[in-house]
């Protein structure tokens, strides 16, 4: 099945990308049998695309970064997709088209791919998306450094509109090429091999200082603390990633979050 998509993909991709249209923020490519059962291609500008935009149109700057601070804003014609991620939304792995930029970094937000999985007759699960990763963006923009907590975004990306404003639907924070540490205990098991206990006791410390900060400075909480949200970082070092605070009730909260 897979190679049968990508051969229908390859089949199509040289009349498509002849359309001046093409790049535009929107099209959906249609692969479709023609009159003679050939594989043929429709680019269209898909309807719910300014649905899209009216989710995300009241997104500012400064709903996604510290005060004070003026990120530089990057459309999203400028950055590569290189992988889809995990992670709750919209989290890929991408590169900008100008190689003198840093590159790889993630994106993180809602883009069009993402929305139209997420969307349904209301757009409840894209308006709570939506929601989740604006306060988890500005929750780790204003937190205290740290060396084990995920760094603020760099940059954000927008959309441009049918009148050229544009629309943020994402950040771009760094990548971390190496495993996280669930990855590296799951490899570890595979070999049948024990990870050092210098390096167990370092990563122990680490979740610990990650998570006292988070209580004691920052005077917040993470809400999905596991191996899996620690990613391992330069010189073997942990980094708390993923703050998505998808809202609970109080009587599943830490005391520091429901205020008791």
């Amino acid at each position: 099945m897979r190679s049968a998509l990508w051969s229908a993909i390859a089949t199509v991709c040289p009349d498509c990308i002849k359309d001046p249209a093409i790049g535009n923020p929107g099209i959906v490519v249609d692969i479709l049998p023609g009159e003679t059962q050939e594989i043929v291609g429709r680019a269209y500008q898909e309807p719910l695309f300014d649905q899209y935009l009216a989710l995300l149109h009241d997104t500012q700057p400064s709903d996604l970064v510290a005060e004070g601070h003026s990120p530089r804003i990057f459309d999203i014609s400028e950055i590569v997709l290189l992988k889809v991620l995990g992670g709750r939304g919209c989290s890929k792995r991408v590169q900008f088209q100008d190689a003198r930029k840093p590159s790889p970094l993630v994106l993180k937000g809602i883009d069009f791919q993402t929305y139209l999985l997420l969307h349904d007759d209301h757009d409840e699960f894209a308006r709570t998306t939506v929601d989740i990763w604006r306060r988890s963006t500005k929750l780790i923009a204003n937190m205290p450094r740290h060396p084990n907590i995920q760094s603020p975004p760099w940059y954000l990306v927008s959309v441009r509109d049918s009148n050229q404003n544009p629309v943020l639907v994402g950040h771009l924070s760094t990548y971390f090429a190496r495993a996280d540490l669930g990855i590296a205990i799951e490899a570890a098991n595979a070999r049948k091999s024990q990870i050092p206990l210098k390096q167990k006791a370092k990563w122990c410390h680490q979740m610990c200082l990650a998570i006292t900060h988070t209580h004691q400075v920052a005077h917040t909480y993470h809400m999905d603390i596991k191996p899996g949200n620690f990613v391992i970082g330069d010189q073997e070092n942990l980094i708390l990633i993923d703050w998505e605070q998808s809202g609970a009730p109080a009587t599943t909260l830490a005391p520091e979050a429901d205020e008791t």
